[in-house]
């Protein structure tokens, strides 16, 4: 919740400009001329989706019916498809840094296999 600051959003995330934040557990968007989500507001459900001036796009929401958190980055790149998904992987990587913060929240990567 200190990421949401009462509605406040901050305007950059580690070292990307946010462009706007829409986040439909308070019914809130930066990007909408009244502020409000145009998605129905979800108090319940826990979701965030964080645009950055790169085009870069993600969404951050709780599974429902698993103790984890799932994410869904979206990124493009001129040069192609490679450069799109690294440039997708590193605002993944900058987002769970800055924002989930893992070491303070006790987070753990869920184990593959």
């Amino acid at each position: 919740d200190d990421f949401r600051n009462g509605g406040k959003y901050p305007t950059v995330v580690g070292d990307l400009q946010l462009s706007s934040v829409r986040d439909v557990t308070k019914g809130l968007d930066t990007g909408t001329s009244d502020g409000k989500s145009h998605l129905p507001a979800t108090p319940k459900d826990q979701m965030m989706t964080l645009c950055f001036k790169d085009g870069s796009v993600i969404t951050l929401r709780g599974s429902g019916t698993e103790p984890k958190l799932k994410y869904y980055t979206e990124s493009s790149d001129p040069t192609g498809s490679e450069a799109a998904q690294k440039r997708a992987q590193s605002v993944a990587e900058v987002v769970i840094q800055h924002v989930l913060r893992p070491a303070e929240h006790g987070l753990q990567p869920a184990k593959t296999g």
